[in-house]
């Protein structure tokens, strides 16, 4: 028999030995229509291994169910020694070898290890071949949540062994239920599964056989994937992105029809299993054969958009904290929805991999729409109301508006050096220009005294919202009007507009002016020059505020090319190359590029590494904005220490606190509510309160986000009196100061839902 048939039966071995006994003759027919001689060779295995007395069919650790020994006694080869390790038992066998519990001989630390030895009687070639893929396999691959490969050779008997970590642990299945988990207990042990098949696929490792039996969890609570004795490698040099497979093993609840068909093998095909998994885990049982057909006619469960029905059960504690009784329609079926899409038949239509799943999951424990789940209004609208953190919310919110929240919305000092800087090089032009040039600059500085930098300062005198929107609409029209000849000049005081009406939160108006600005000095300075990229950086800005995120990357991107190659001459505002990698950055982050998002918003912080005086309030907000993104990956650890470098940042500016630093104090204390450290961000919540109370005063958008957060806080801990004191306070300033259908108001409907829900008062 050839190598290649010799792995197969050994494959088709595991697998017929994971049956029950009278289910192994339907399997063995199954098998004989495709290759009669396998069937035989796996046939004859099985009647020695029925002749062995204590088998384990369950595996204790991994790898134990890869090996059978029919010559040997269980415990013959106790006390031998092997490489640096002496056996202790035996605890595994299969059809190429044993599992052997051991620890090391050398004396020089103590460890429990899992030893596996081939059985001798197979050709050395074979022996050094399988050997040598599995350790390749292992070494590849070390991560918290995979058994971890530490040592290999050839013993002095010429058999090659493997020494690996040895897991004590329950599978999980029976961990789950042995402990009464609660689903979202049982799905956030299902996402240190996904981390670590993910881990896997990303060093083109695909595990080809994820059971309850090859999982197994720790006393400490750590699952851990077993049995990488049939995975393969995608190796792009050998097999493209895929694994071609005849008739490999599989375990036909868990296999994925491309598996069962003789297909090609690929990280979907582990996709699928972890859905059957996941579908099990819930369900509270253990999957059956009952699905399973033939070789090239097996059919899944789940075709196209049809689901079945998996009674998933609610929870049984409170630690997500949902509403049982109202919320149970939604978790039933969004979680049979990312089942069914993870074992959808075609694998091109599952999750595209097993971190993608993960990401859908995670979305589900954070009360946001699955990606499974049909768009429906009423879906995404019940979801919105009832999504268990503000503070996640909040911050998902932010990325896709921008309008209101960490993102750098308002950096004071930022808006100071820049506003400044416009200020003095329309001077500077207007003593070239004589007088009417003059006239330009006293227009100019008339609109800034109205601008953001005075508004959102601790000035006594500040300036109603009324009455400077009323001076940039008249400064509008004036400058229209004035300065259409001097197309050079009326681009910068566009430009100046432009960035007082985003200050005010008018998106539309800034974005009309800032658009005229980019155009106006492409045509007359050309796209190289630095006032159009600032235009385009500037524009970048607001598109992502108002939501456009692919022109928001466009414009954005342009503007960072534009400023790397004047860095090349030496020519170069670091001021604005910062800020415009910081708009390129979240737009990727806004369209779902959280990696690439933060590689720019590093690189940001790398050009102001020099920052200075004021300048470090850029840097403050980008630590905010990698913040927001850390978040919404579901890093709250993350995004809570980036938090804290942007608050260190903010509280040395000179000059009396502006409006960033509430922003900052008041996003760490949601999230420190998110990780449930209610005491610790109850104070700071206060605190952000009395900055905006300092800087812009009370009846202000920003205001509301403290007011919100801290309304969340008192939910969290039970008092719904002043949580709901607190969100109609934010709801009152809201109709106060703010349009008609401002996302800011759905952030209040958000915290208010979830206070009427967890109080069951839901006529409101």
């Amino acid at each position: 028999m050839r190598i290649e048939e010799w792995q197969q039966v050994e494959e088709l071995l595991d697998a017929a030995l994971e049956l029950m006994p009278n289910e192994r003759r339907k399997f063995l027919d199954e098998i004989s229509a495709r290759a009669p001689e396998l069937r035989r060779e796996v046939e004859s295995l099985l009647v020695c291994e029925e002749k062995v007395d204590g088998f384990l069919v369950t595996p204790a650790l991994a790898f134990s169910t890869d090996f059978f020994d029919g010559d040997d006694a269980p415990d013959a080869r106790a006390g031998q020694e092997i490489g640096h390790y002496r056996i202790i038992r035996e605890i595994g066998r299969g059809g190429m070898g044993a599992v052997f519990l051991a620890e090391r001989a050398d004396g020089e630390f103590k460890q429990d290890v899992a030893l596996k030895v081939m059985r001798h009687s197979f050709p050395d070639s074979e022996l050094t071949r399988r050997f040598s893929q599995e350790r390749q396999i292992l070494a590849s691959l070390n991560h918290p949540n995979i058994a971890r490969l530490l040592d290999g050779g050839v013993s002095t008997l010429h058999e090659p062994f493997l020494v690996m970590e040895y897991v004590e642990g329950m599978r999980i299945d029976d961990y789950c239920g042995g402990r009464d988990l609660s689903t979202s207990e049982r799905l956030r042990l299902f996402l240190e599964v996904c981390r670590g098949v993910s881990y896997a696929h990303q060093h083109l490792v695909v595990h080809r056989d994820i059971k309850p039996s090859n999982i197994l969890v720790t006393s400490e609570g750590v699952p851990k994937l077993l049995d990488f004795g049939i995975a393969k490698l995608l190796d792009p040099e050998q097999a493209g992105e895929h694994t071609q497979t005849e008739m490999r093993a599989f375990t036909p609840d868990y296999a994925s029809p491309e598996q069962i068909s003789g297909g090609q093998i690929s990280t979907a095909s582990d996709v699928y299993s972890l859905g059957v998994l996941l579908r099990d885990l819930l369900h509270g049982g253990r999957s059956s054969s009952n699905a399973r057909k033939a070789p090239g006619g097996w059919r899944s469960e789940t075709t196209g958009q049809q689901t079945i029905a998996t009674n998933l059960p609610t929870d049984q504690k409170d630690g997500n904290k949902r509403d049982k009784t109202n919320l149970r329609k939604f978790a039933g079926a969004e979680l049979e929805n990312i089942i069914a899409m993870a074992r959808r038949e075609d694998p091109t239509r599952r999750y595209s991999s097993a971190a993608q799943l993960a990401e859908d999951v995670q979305r589900y424990l954070d009360g946001l729409p699955v990606r499974a789940q049909k768009d429906s209004f009423t879906y995404r609208a019940g979801k919105f109301i009832r999504r268990n953190k503000l503070g996640v919310a909040a911050g998902a919110i932010v990325l896709l508006t921008l309008v209101g929240g960490i993102i750098a919305t308002v950096w004071q000092a930022r808006r100071a050096t820049r506003e400044a800087r416009i200020a003095a090089h329309e001077r500077d032009r207007a003593r070239v220009e004589a007088n009417k040039a003059e006239r330009i600059n006293a227009f100019l500085q008339n609109v800034l005294g109205f601008s953001q930098v005075n508004w959102l300062s601790p000035n006594p005198q500040k300036k109603t919202v009324s009455t400077i929107a009323e001076a940039l609409d008249e400064a509008s029209r004036r400058a229209e009007s004035e300065l259409k000849d001097q197309p050079e000049i009326l681009a910068a005081v566009q430009f100046s507009l432009g960035q007082s009406y985003a200050g005010q939160g008018k998106l539309d108006a800034a974005e009309q002016h800032l658009r005229a600005s980019w155009e106006t000095r492409r045509k007359v300075l050309g796209t190289e020059h630095l006032d159009t990229a600032q235009s385009m950086a500037a524009l970048g800005e607001v598109l992502v505020h108002q939501g456009k995120y692919a022109e928001a990357e466009s414009m954005s991107r342009e503007a960072v090319a534009v400023y790397r190659r004047a860095r090349e001459r030496g020519d170069v505002n670091p001021m604005w190359f910062a800020f415009s990698l910081n708009n390129l950055g979240i737009s990727l982050i806004s369209k779902g590029d959280a990696a690439a998002g933060e590689a720019a918003l590093l690189e940001a912080v790398e050009v102001g590494a020099n920052f200075t005086g004021e300048a470090r309030g850029m840097i403050a907000a980008i630590y905010g904005n990698i913040a927001i993104s850390r978040g919404n990956q579901g890093d709250i650890d993350g995004a809570v220490a980036y938090l804290q470098k942007s608050i260190e940042e903010l509280r040395r500016l000179p000059g009396e606190p502006g409006v960033g630093l509430p922003i900052g104090i008041g996003n760490l204390g949601s999230f420190l509510t998110i990780k449930g450290e209610y005491a610790r961000a109850e104070p700071l919540l206060r605190e952000s309160l009395d900055l905006y109370g300092k800087t812009i005063g009370e009846k202000h958008q920003f205001t509301t986000w403290s007011i919100n957060f801290l309304a969340d806080n008192y939910c969290e801990q039970g008092d719904y009196r002043h949580a709901l004191e607190e969100v109609n306070r934010a709801l009152e300033i809201q109709r106060q100061v703010l349009d008609e259908g401002n996302i800011d108001f759905a952030r209040s409907w958000t915290v208010l839902g979830k206070i009427l829900t967890r109080t069951n008062d839901l006529k409101g």
